[in-house]
This record gives structure tokens, C-alpha cells and sequence, in this order.
């Protein structure tokens, strides 16, 4: 029996060609650690569906896949191209779960959830909420209200859970690069952004915690 299938999307705006999806590497490469690729088949789509091809391919791409799950990290420059193609595939996928992270998503989760095509939305950081969600998804538990950094719907009303702490060790979380989930030579350049961990508030960056 075919595993359920996963697929993470970090879409790039039209000005860039340099678009790494190093935040769905993180997701699966917890979900190594954790053993759920046993359990799972999660796919990042591929960097020249990402940087080059246009809208309908890529919702084609994801459609004929079938996912049951389909993750978008959710930032400033992709938003509203993201929440675009969330709505295509929806249209045609009525049953798959959509799931949004990214500082966008942490930032206007308010907002973002009013497109009613998103079914849960992480708050922080994601890798251990996502290693909730898969099992939650497979295994029914723990329940979506237990778990820590996420939004949900419940009938009409959002349900907020409270904030998970961050993780206080970096390190525990393996390599995508080394586990080959990215491979730098499908890409043109590597950006590095030093943000995450970052323990000041200042009200007007919407990257903070």
C-alpha cells in the first residue's frame, strides 16, 4: 500500500531565481530523525518547478500527484502568489490538507486564515509542530488542540494554541544538505539569512517570534 504522500512548497516571487526551500529541508529532515518517512513520502518540489515554471504548472505538478497534504512557507515576497495557488489546487484537490508556515503565516495569521482554504497554520517554528501534525494525521493523536503553535478552524471559530517554546539547540535538528533532501547544484546561489534564534522584539520586524 502506497504511503501517504506529503509535498512542500516554497514558492518564489518572479524577481528572484534564487529560491531555496531550507525551511521544508528542516521539516523533512525531522521527520527522518523522527522515523516518519517510514510512514510517509514527503517530496519538496523541485527547483525548477519552484524558480521557473509559471502558475498552472506548478498546480498541475502538485494536482496529478494526488498529495493528501500540501505545505507552503509563507513569507512577504511569495504571499500572495502562495495563497493564489492554494486556491487552484483546492479547487481541484477538495480533500487535501493544506497547511501554511513562515514568518508571513506567524506574523498575519489573522489574515492569512480568512482564505478558507487553509486548514492549519503553524505559529514559530515548525519542525516540531510539523512532527505533531504527520502524526496526528496518521495516528490521531496527539489531538490538533494539544498541539503547541498552531491555528485551526473549529466549525466557524479560529482555535489559537499556545505558542511553543523555541527550540534551544539548533543542532538537533540533521542536515538537509547532508541528508541530500537539498542538493545546492540544482540551485544558481545560496542565500544566508543568521535571524532565526534571534532574542530581540523590536515591533517593526515581522521575523521576530
Amino acid at each position: 500500500m502506497p504511503k501517504p504522500k506529503v509535498i512542500l512548497v516554497q514558492l518564489n516571487n518572479p524577481d528572484y531565481r534564487s529560491n531555496i526551500p531550507l525551511a521544508s529541508g528542516y521539516l523533512k529532515a525531522m521527520a527522518h530523525k523522527t522515523g516518519l518517512l517510514k510512514k510517509v513520502d514527503i517530496e519538496i518540489l523541485n527547483a525548477r518547478l519552484n524558480n521557473f515554471e509559471g502558475d498552472a504548472r506548478v498546480v498541475s505538478a502538485i494536482v496529478e500527484q494526488k498529495p493528501h497534504i500540501v505545505g507552503f512557507s509563507c513569507y512577504v515576497w511569495n504571499i500572495d502568489r502562495t495563497l493564489y495557488i492554494i486556491n487552484e489546487i483546492k479547487a481541484r484537490l477538495s480533500n487535501v490538507k493544506i497547511i501554511c508556515g513562515g514568518t508571513e503565516a506567524s506574523s498575519q495569521y489573522k489574515k492569512i486564515m480568512r482564505n478558507t482554504n487553509i486548514d492549519i497554520l503553524f505559529i514559530g517554528e515548525g519542525e516540531l509542530v510539523f512532527i505533531d501534525l504527520l502524526k496526528n494525521f496518521l495516528f490521531n493523536t496527539p489531538p490538533l488542540k494539544e498541539i503547541k503553535g498552531i491555528v485551526f478552524r473549529k466549525r466557524q471559530s479560529l482555535i489559537v494554541t499556545p505558542l511553543r517554546e523555541q527550540i534551544p539547540d539548533i543542532n538537533i535538528i540533521p542536515s538537509p544538505y547532508v541528508l541530500g533532501f537539498i542538493d545546492p547544484k540544482e540551485y544558481g546561489s545560496l542565500m544566508m539569512e543568521t535571524y532565526r534564534g534571534c532574542i530581540e522584539k523590536c515591533s517593526y520586524c515581522n521575523w521576530k517570534r
